[in-house]
């Protein structure tokens, strides 16, 4: 237990404090994000991202509100595996500067078969998310996602990890 009352020392403990909250709301708007993808509801995977938010799946971009609930949309390939699915974010490495963050780590994505027991790795991917914190809550500006072992493996993501190790 600190016992402090030099105000320095408080407003240092204070600013690690908020940081630590702060990586972990980045976590839960990340979980958010996986969860509402799972269950199809594309309204509230849509609200986990900025109003000028995007998702870059290996070079596909998918811009503003609009873009981004076009995956939901039509006969695409999350339509084939919503609610028989698990996101699933491991790894992060977050770090917070004030109303801004970023997180890199990667994303297994789990499916079962509708018409059996079979079960399956769907997506092996990397991730660079960028996120902002607007009236209180943090939000996905970007995501740049990347397939294990795709050609730009390494490339656009994992660069920020690597910068801050």
């Amino acid at each position: 237990m600190v016992k402090t009352t030099d105000p320095e020392e408080i407003r240092d403990l204070e600013r690690r404090i908020q940081t630590l909250e702060d990586k972990e709301a980045v976590r839960e708007c990340l979980t958010r994000y996986c969860y509402n993808v799972d269950l199809g509801r594309p309204e509230d995977y849509a609200d986990t991202f900025t109003a000028d938010g995007f998702l870059d799946v290996d070079g596909h971009r998918m811009e503003g509100r609009e873009g981004l609930l076009d995956m939901f949309a039509g006969a695409g390939r999350h339509v084939t595996i919503m609610n028989c699915s698990t996101h699933n974010v491991t790894n992060l490495f977050v770090r917070v500067d004030g109303d801004t963050a970023w997180a890199e780590g990667y994303q297994i994505v789990l499916v079962k078969a509708r018409e059996s027991e079979e079960r399956r790795i769907y997506v092996m991917s990397y991730n660079l998310w960028t996120l902002k914190k607007t009236s209180g809550r943090w939000r996905i500006h970007g995501r740049v996602r990347r397939e294990v072992g795709g050609k730009e493996w390494g490339g656009k993501v994992m660069r920020k990890y690597l910068e801050a190790t």
